[in-house]
């Protein structure tokens, strides 16, 4: 008998048990685009305008995959500002290809591997902008955000 599940999550696996991610790093873009029909595109042009518009020093994306917020919104600014930006993801494949897909702009982000879950290494307060985009269906969402962001989630 099936049992139905109870997590507020699209997709349920172990990291660490299953890599799933630098298994489909290199070809994560042409999936998204495929998945959504290129709409998450449009979303993430948004996403990056409204961030780069917000005022922040210190931003930190986590589970960024291969960097495309964190990267469209170091494009906007065009270089012309002190503000920092933290590309995280849990999986070093993925930032690989979000530190070769920056180019040029590398040098104005760090690449960090970081586990959503566990932000040990971010100080408190040392962020004044959190980012998490795609990551939202894959983490655990009242581990991250608390029972009462899930309220709002759900």
């Amino acid at each position: 008998m099936d049992s139905v599940s109870t997590d507020p999550n699209a997709a349920s696996f172990d990291s660490v048990v299953d890599d799933v991610f630098s298994r489909i790093a290199l070809r994560y873009d042409l999936l998204c685009d495929l998945f959504s029909l290129g709409i998450h595109r449009i979303w993430k042009r948004r996403m990056a305008r409204r961030i780069a518009a917000s005022r922040w020093d210190n931003m930190l994306d986590v589970a960024a995959g291969t960097g495309d917020i964190a990267l469209r919104v170091i494009r906007r600014l065009d270089g012309a500002t002190t503000r920092s930006c933290v590309v995280s993801d849990i999986c070093p494949a993925m930032l690989d290809v979000a530190r070769r897909r920056a180019g040029r702009l590398a040098s104005a982000v760090q690449f960090r591997v970081f586990d959503a879950h566990r932000l040990v290494e971010v100080p408190s307060a040392s962020v004044d902008l959190y980012s998490m985009s795609f990551g939202m269906k894959i983490c655990d969402l009242q581990k991250h955000l608390g029972d009462d962001a899930l309220d709002m989630v759900a």
